[in-house]
């Protein structure tokens, strides 16, 4: 009897192992994906179309700052500036600025006003009608859902990852028009850019948000995300300055419907 009892205990305990084996495989595989790849993980989704191709984009004018991107943005208006005659590219961004930028992104990229509705915010109401309109505008959309219930903190400035954030929620409800990737066809942006292979090369992510963590791995995936920091950092704790948003709205734009006036269709650019 007491050799039947430790055949059945030696039983148990060996299904007990071979359960928790399955059991922690998904698990393994899934943080494997998440982490930084170890050779250089390039982005699956490169637009070889632009928003501003070329020199489509005039000269916006500043003095301090002479940026494709910065040209770009202003072209469609959705920069003026802080004068007349300067952009102010290291400056920060706070989030009454930022709404102002998001909610004049809808227009060239072919975005509606949102529907939805959101918790008031008890903590705008000082602020000019426009910025307040343009605040209201982009939580409607659920690009913004503010810093706490009723809250939307404008004074505060927008991080790197606030950034990533507020352009993977606007990259939802859009149409890519970019059709060289889609085969030919305008495609929800929400398909595309879905972190599928969790490749990216950031070594400083890990431990935001999960959220914030989707995001900046999907916009590097569709080439928002460029420049110096592929391969290297994202800095996601640091404030995004005017010329770095400015790089950011431009890769998103390069995927909507936003083109200059008179040009609808463009020749890939090969590697782009």
């Amino acid at each position: 009897m007491l050799t039947n009892l430790r055949k059945h205990t030696a039983l148990l305990l060996s299904l007990a192992v071979v359960c928790a084996t399955v059991a922690l495989v998904p698990q393994t595989a899934s943080a494997a994906a998440w982490a930084p790849s170890v050779t250089a993980d390039l982005p699956g989704s490169l637009t070889g179309y632009r928003a501003c191709p070329n020199t489509s984009a005039a000269d916006a004018g500043f003095t301090d700052v002479s940026d494709a991107s910065v040209n770009c943005i202003k072209m469609f208006g959705i920069t003026n500036g802080k004068t007349a005659t300067t952009y102010d590219p290291s400056a920060s961004v706070t989030r009454e600025e930022m709404a102002l930028f998001l909610s004049r992104m809808y227009t060239p990229a072919g975005l509606a006003a949102g529907t939805g509705t959101f918790t008031a915010f008890t903590d705008i109401t000082g602020l000019a009608a426009a910025t307040q309109t343009a605040i209201n505008s982009i939580a409607a959309s659920g690009i913004t859902v503010g810093t706490s219930t009723g809250t939307y903190s404008p004074a505060d400035n927008v991080t790197r990852e606030d950034m990533a954030v507020f352009l993977n929620r606007m990259f939802d409800l859009l149409k890519d028009n970019d059709t060289g990737n889609n085969d030919g066809t305008a495609v929800a942006l929400s398909t595309i850019g879905t972190i599928a292979n969790g490749g990216y090369n950031f070594t400083d992510i890990a431990g935001i948000s999960h959220e914030g963590l989707r995001a900046v791995v999907r916009l590097y995936d569709v080439g928002v995300i460029t420049g110096a920091g592929i391969g290297a950092t994202y800095r996601p704790a640091d404030d995004i300055t005017r010329l770095e948003m400015a790089t950011m709205m431009t890769g998103v734009l390069n995927h909507t419907q936003a083109r200059p006036a008179g040009v609808s269709i463009q020749t890939p650019l090969t590697g782009a």
